[in-house]
């Protein structure tokens, strides 16, 4: 996929796959893709003025979630469920609207990001949710496993 063997992926984010794969297996609650999704005319967006990388547009390869990992979302004996959430943007407001639903009716007691591309969409999805749940009276911790652009980020 395109962050992981695509173009804009690197040995270190294909290291992780097995290390995520586990870690969503053995995992006894919700878990909550988001996919980078973009349409045909990204490189006239902003971020494709940006990164002027077309990748994650909609129904292409690449664009889907790594292989196994919604296979281990679904193999799990829980009853929680799995979703995906399409992400046109850095950080998901979708995925804070749901996750703060689901805080509001339960309590949750941490989040935890796994993902690529850290120093962009895991770090801006990290900072919303820090601000909209994980702080206050009813507050829940969170946890960021996952790997950067490049080595330094």
């Amino acid at each position: 996929m395109i962050f992981v063997d695509g173009t804009l992926g690197s040995p270190e984010a294909q290291a992780i796959v097995d290390n995520v794969r586990q870690k969503i297996a053995s995992f006894d609650g919700p878990v909550i893709f988001t996919r980078d999704t973009h349409d045909t005319n990204y490189l006239e967006s902003q971020e494709g003025q940006h990164l002027p990388v077309p990748h994650c547009v909609k129904d292409t390869i690449g664009w889907q979630i790594m292989d196994g990992l919604v296979e281990a979302a679904e193999e799990r004996n829980t009853i929680y469920p799995h979703m995906i959430i399409d992400k046109p943007n850095f950080g998901s407001f979708e995925l804070v609207t749901r996750l703060q639903g689901m805080h509001t009716a339960e309590p949750l007691e941490s989040i935890t990001l796994v993902g690529l591309c850290t120093d962009i969409c895991v770090v801006s999805n990290a900072i919303l949710l820090k601000n909209r749940i994980a702080r206050g009276s009813h507050s829940c911790g969170l946890q960021v496993l996952c790997w950067g652009y490049t080595r330094v980020s």
